[in-house]
């Protein structure tokens, strides 16, 4: 007889479950959107019949403000994105790759302008890298790295 074992995970009660995050994004997602304050559930690498493997991330009592999901628009369009307040679904997010974001990834490379001058970052998006607008450097986007506000 085969039996069918599953993974028991904790509803959140409210916050925020991304879903549908690639595999191989998901430690960035959770990178860029926690902080050591949030209680969140992460798991990578689960079975996906769309993905083949994919994360997700359960946040609980976060909802994602538009620059949160600017920023996992850029990282992971295909994701999904549930709020859920008192253990159910009050909105779903449906995500889209901007062509370009401004202010939100710092540019790894060092002698790029916007490192050495008040100058907002600008990159152009693409599924698999990023380019910064001013020093055209092209980046894989798991190396990206957030811009936090006043840095």
């Amino acid at each position: 007889m085969k039996t069918k074992r599953h993974l028991v995970v904790e509803a959140i009660r409210n916050g925020t479950v991304i879903d549908h995050i690639p595999a191989d994004r998901t430690l960035l997602v959770i990178e860029m959107l926690t902080n050591d304050k949030h209680c969140y559930f992460a798991g990578v690498n689960l079975a996906s019949t769309s993905q083949g493997q994919k994360g997700i991330l359960k946040i609980q009592d976060k909802i994602l403000v538009e620059r949160d999901l600017q920023i996992l628009a850029a990282l992971a369009p295909d994701a999904t994105v549930n709020v859920i307040e008192d253990f159910s679904i009050v909105q779903k997010h449906k995500l889209e790759m901007p062509k370009e974001v401004v202010g939100l990834f710092k540019c790894n490379n060092e002698k790029c302008i916007t490192n050495n001058e008040k100058i907002e970052t600008r990159f152009l998006l693409s599924p698999k890298v990023h380019r910064c607008h001013y020093c055209e450097r092209l980046f894989p986007v798991q190396r990206m790295k957030i811009r936090r506000p006043n840095s």
